[in-house]
């Protein structure tokens, strides 16, 4: 159950890591840096998690949605930890 448990959550990191690096594509503003910088850091990525694994109760639905709704949240919650200091 343990092992099952670390591959999901290694898979969600990897996934959303992903999509973020994706959503928010290099650029030489400094602002852009920035904001990639503070996603893309090491995180456990657990909002994420929850957020794909709770929708996957609700039945079949499209897991790019998921993932793409997923990240909604990470930054969301980025932003709210920046916003904070």
């Amino acid at each position: 159950m343990q092992k099952e448990l670390e591959e999901v959550i290694s898979r969600t990191q990897k996934i959303v890591f992903e999509k973020l690096n994706e959503l928010v594509p290099e650029d030489s503003e400094i602002l852009t840096q920035a904001i990639r910088y503070s996603l893309l850091c090491s995180g456990k990525r657990l909002r994420p998690l929850l957020v794909i694994e709770s929708a996957k109760i609700f039945g079949d639905l499209d897991i790019n949605d998921l993932i793409t709704i997923a990240c909604a949240v990470e930054m969301v919650h980025i932003f709210s930890l920046i916003h904070d200091d």
